[in-house]
């Protein structure tokens, strides 16, 4: 089923922060998917993971899909290189807090995303019970993306969401390392 495009991913697009947050959620989101797409034991080549990201959008002008195309592969290769340098991968986690009393926390909405990444390709990410290394750098991705959107601070408390979100980056950068340094070839 074809959807039109979102406003909400053009105006992202152009304009990353906003105080919409249907528009900072779908971001985050696609920054944690992204991330993993990058991370992954196997190569997902972006005919596969593009349509997987945006689903089948209709959009108004080859222009316009040709923009939306280019902001995404531009904040994929950002991640990448982030990723790739020494210590520079740092992401900011914004935490919102309704008039209603929800929190949502950034972190939670990349880490939903890097599990909506880790999909397609769940063969490659199976973990053995020993492999204490791999699992201690999915333990906070893990932990943070399957909690709660509506208030994810109650799940964990405050205090342990907190630390979480602490480890998260080192844990990301972590496992994008061993993943390049198990799929490199042998020389």
């Amino acid at each position: 089923m074809k959807r039109s495009l979102p406003s909400c991913v053009i105006s992202c697009a152009w304009m990353p922060v906003r105080n919409d947050t249907l528009c900072l959620s779908g971001l985050e989101e696609l920054q944690g998917f992204l991330t993993a797409v990058i991370c992954t034991p196997e190569m997902i080549l972006p005919s596969e993971w593009l349509p997987a990201a945006l689903g089948e959008l209709e959009y108004e002008t080859t222009g316009q899909a040709r923009r939306i195309t280019t902001l995404i592969m531009r904040l994929y290769n950002d991640i990448a290189a982030a990723l790739g340098g020494d210590g520079q991968f740092a992401p900011l986690f914004m935490t919102r807090h309704s008039g209603s009393g929800e929190t949502k926390s950034g972190a939670n909405l990349r880490c939903r995303g890097f599990i909506r990444g880790m999909a397609l390709r769940e063969k490659s990410w199976r973990v053995s019970d020993d492999d204490a290394e791999l699992i201690g750098c999915l333990l906070p991705v893990l932990a943070l993306g399957r909690t709660s959107l509506k208030n994810p601070l109650t799940q964990y408390g405050e205090t342990r969401h907190r630390e979480l979100v602490e480890i998260l980056s080192e844990s990301v950068a972590n496992l994008h390392a061993r993943m390049r340094r198990f799929n490199s070839p042998e020389m």
